[in-house]
């Protein structure tokens, strides 16, 4: 059973996305003994779903643009990063100038602290087969800036990790299924489920020998949370 109580605090950012949801909602799961013992949520412009009731004793919603100088006025134990760009042009230069400010900013946040937090922060399986700090590596794809840009945060993070001492955990995703996909507009698996709710046909185009596994967000968001708590980083 997933024990969060010796979190103090857990700040989130991309809360209203599709992995944050996801995580809200397992965090919801836990029994009230061992569930953190206060909530941090990170929004652009407020929650756009209901909390659960379970949670909302515990829970403060914070509304401020990550790109901005993050100026939150405590300290947290524990941060999962999931913020991007917020919007479906996630390959553009304007996403990845987006997606770098906020780590950025994380850095310069964290090195404020007295005691240090420890960070999961979400990066994507476009990086899959590079280490995290291979900073020769170059990607040779059509999405390349794309997959460079969230090396780049990486590398950014790890180094920090090293300058400042705080527990660093990265996690790449990529294929995640569960029903808050319904409510995205960036990926495929959210065009096949609603074209068969509406008996449309469903068109894929590519190479039709690739294969591909999901994770359901479920699964996804219990081991964001595990790997948030492990005492390996």
């Amino acid at each position: 059973m997933l024990n969060l109580s010796a979190v103090e605090s857990l700040l989130i950012t991309g809360s209203n996305g599709f992995v944050g949801r996801s995580i809200i909602d397992q965090i919801a799961k836990v029994d009230l003994n061992l569930l953190p013992r206060k909530l941090l949520l990170v929004t652009r412009r407020g929650l756009d779903f209901e909390l659960p009731i379970k949670l909302k004793t515990i829970t403060k919603t914070l509304n401020h643009d990550l790109t901005q100088k993050w100026n939150f006025d405590q300290e947290v134990s524990h941060i999962i990063n999931l913020a991007a760009d917020g919007t479906s042009s996630y390959y553009s230069t304007t996403a990845n100038n987006t997606f770098s400010s906020i780590v950025t900013n994380l850095v310069l946040w964290v090195s404020t602290f007295q005691k240090l937090p420890r960070i999961f922060h979400a990066s994507s399986g476009a990086c899959s087969g590079i280490r995290p700090l291979s900073e020769s590596s170059t990607f040779f794809n059509i999405k390349s800036s794309f997959a460079q840009n969230r090396l780049d945060a990486e590398i950014a993070l790890q180094r920090a990790s090293n300058d400042f001492g705080f527990e660093l955990s990265i996690g790449r995703l990529f294929t995640i299924s569960g029903t808050h996909l319904l409510t995205k507009k960036q990926y495929a698996i959210t065009d096949f489920i609603k074209s068969a709710i509406t008996n449309n046909s469903i068109k894929i185009t590519g190479n039709p020998k690739t294969v591909r596994s999901y994770l359901h967000q479920d699964a996804m968001a219990n081991w964001i949370l595990q790997a948030l708590i492990s005492k390996e980083t």
